[in-house]
């Protein structure tokens, strides 16, 4: 990689992350304060009840430029929380609005395509005909993974992904994992990373941040520093790694663990056809650093730039 493509890799990717924080983090900050909410989490596990909620919002542009899109994303984007937080999907509800009918058909085309392909019951919802286009969905699920309580802060960080897929969108980048997968095919590396979990501090799935946005919202819920080498990613064929670094996963987390789970992990992985690979470690450091070849650039300070944690 040359040194031109490292400076520009990195300094457009860092004014779009931040510029991404900025707008993401103020209206949650007000949220969060209104209802007094601890922490920002991607799915809300209720207590003592093994069931987990997850939640999300489609950007009203993306509903005016393609509909169906938008609800194909709807689902997506609540079963990945889903599966991150150790959550079997089981019921979806919709809260949607739409200035027509033809809108709202297609909205619900996208949307009822994406749960059929990915196994989730369709129970209900609310919906209003006739008003500005906008769409939220609500997943409930059953928690049948976990997590490790693990007190070391000498963590890997690992990238798991479905190699098979395509570019997913001309809205932003994107890999659509689910790109020819049958439902069973998607059942199946669902089961599997959710028996991952059990043996992860934490597992976070790539959102619109990209794999390092990710990686530093990860890393301040953990409380940790980090550093990824840059020479250990690997994007599929056809793939530049500027795309791949920014590019919104259907299917692909971050995975937190031990090293010495590092080979079942593979090994799970690989008789489920996705692929995972050590990119980073954890450092007591509150700083998150890039590593390209010789260079070492700090991303974020964590010690002192807040992403979703202002208390």
């Amino acid at each position: 990689m040359s040194k031109v493509l490292d400076s520009r890799i990195f300094k457009n990717y860092l004014k779009s992350f931040k510029e991404w924080v900025r707008r993401m983090k103020e209206g949650a900050r007000i949220s969060m304060e209104e209802f007094s909410i601890e922490k920002p989490e991607d799915g809300h596990e209720v207590s003592k009840k093994k069931v987990i909620i997850t939640a999300d919002g489609i950007l009203p542009e993306l509903i005016k430029k393609s509909p169906f899109f938008a609800g194909w994303s709807s689902v997506v984007v609540v079963h990945s929380d889903m599966v991150a937080s150790g959550g079997m999907p089981l019921e979806l509800f919709v809260s949607i609005s739409a200035e027509n009918k033809r809108r709202l058909k297609t909205l619900l085309s996208g949307i009822k395509s994406a749960s059929s392909l990915l196994g989730i019951k369709i129970s209900g919802g609310h919906t209003i005909l006739g008003r500005t286009s906008s769409l939220s969905t609500f997943l409930i699920g059953e928690k049948i993974g976990g997590f490790k309580k693990i007190k070391s802060k000498n963590l890997v960080i690992g990238l798991l992904f479905d190699r098979k897929g395509r570019k997913g969108t001309r809205f932003f980048p994107a890999w659509n994992s689910f790109f020819k997968s049958s439902s069973e095919d998607i059942k199946r590396k669902r089961r599997c990373v959710l028996e991952i979990t059990k043996f992860s501090s934490l597992v976070k799935d790539i959102s619109t941040g990209g794999i390092l946005g990710t990686c530093a919202i990860a890393l301040e819920a953990l409380g940790l520093g980090g550093e990824i080498d840059i020479a250990r990613i690997s994007p599929p064929d056809g793939i530049s790694l500027e795309y791949w670094l920014k590019a919104f996963h259907s299917f692909g987390f971050l995975i937190f663990t031990k090293e010495e789970f590092i080979d079942m992990i593979k090994e799970k992985c690989e008789k489920n056809s996705l692929r995972f690979d050590v990119i980073g470690w954890t450092l007591k450091e509150k700083k998150f650093y890039i590593v390209c070849g010789s260079k070492r650039i700090k991303f974020f300070d964590l010690s002192r730039e807040r992403i979703l944690r202002w208390k």
